[in-house]
């Protein structure tokens, strides 16, 4: 006989036992010491959307975790800014190609809100740096401007806050020095207070020769933004699943019947 202890984990561990809901019953299993399960292509295909989307957005994380809005699940689990992203794109930037995946850059969403007033913008270099203008004004209570560079040449990005002070109708940046020639997807979102604060953020590309053109529809392979199936397929068939050792006499369950965990 063990003795169970409610709590509530921010994060599930990897423990000994695994507890699941199964109806409105709560029930406890053992895990696994060793997996031997060969993944299935739809597996596989998962993973590598995981793997693709997380290195993108990773270098994006200033700027999402202030575009995006945390959320609370169903089941009472607070998802942060950074992972809703992430959640975002694996839904609607992912094309499938022969043999892999590429992103879209021009379906990728760096910030969701309300509908963002910075229309058609554009971009010109002017000496070392880039001019960066729209049409339309910055709305009412817009304390600054967030603003995103992935260079497709380097598969490096770069994120930048501009204050409201800082902004006269347009937005100069100056660009890295080894950035000079290469194409840039970039991405403007404006951000207030509050709630509803934030909006939904606006994509344009930039290339030397062909200022402001946008993607198009069958999005080519670039380093960076595409990955391969091949390349997951070299993962080992079994692993070990070594576990914690705890006290078998006291099991820690997580309590899925006292609402809202409070942070």
């Amino acid at each position: 006989m063990a003795i169970v202890i409610p709590h509530r984990p921010k994060y599930r561990g990897r423990h000994r036992y695994i507890y699941y809901l199964l109806g409105d019953t709560l029930c406890l299993r053992t895990r696994p010491t060793r997996v031997a399960d060969p993944r299935s292509p739809a597996q596989i295909a998962q993973r590598l959307k995981m793997r693709l989307a997380s290195h993108f957005l990773s270098g994006f994380k200033p700027f999402v975790e202030q575009g995006f809005a945390p959320e609370v699940k169903e089941n009472f689990r607070r998802v942060g800014a950074y992972h809703c992203a992430l959640s975002h794109l694996m839904r609607n930037a992912l094309v499938p190609e022969e043999g892999g995946m590429v992103i879209d850059t021009s379906r990728v969403c760096l910030a969701e809100g309300r509908d963002n007033p910075m229309c058609s913008p554009k971009a010109r270099l002017e000496g070392d740096s880039l001019r960066i203008t729209w049409e339309g004004g910055l709305p009412r209570g817009c304390r600054e401007v967030l603003v995103g560079f992935w260079n497709r040449d380097k598969g490096e990005s770069k994120c930048y806050n501009f204050y409201i002070q800082e902004i006269d109708g347009s937005i100069l940046i100056r660009l890295p020095k080894d950035w000079k020639g290469n194409t840039l997807d970039i991405w403007l979102a404006p951000l207030g207070s509050g709630e509803k604060g934030r909006y939904t953020s606006v994509h344009l590309q930039f290339e030397p020769n062909a200022s402001g053109k946008q993607n198009g529809k069958q999005p080519r392979a670039i380093p960076g933004l595409s990955g391969r199936i091949q390349d997951l397929m070299r993962a080992k068939k079994s692993r070990s699943n070594e576990c914690k050792s705890l006290n078998p006499r006291r099991i820690r369950v997580v309590d899925v019947y006292s609402g809202v965990r409070r942070l």
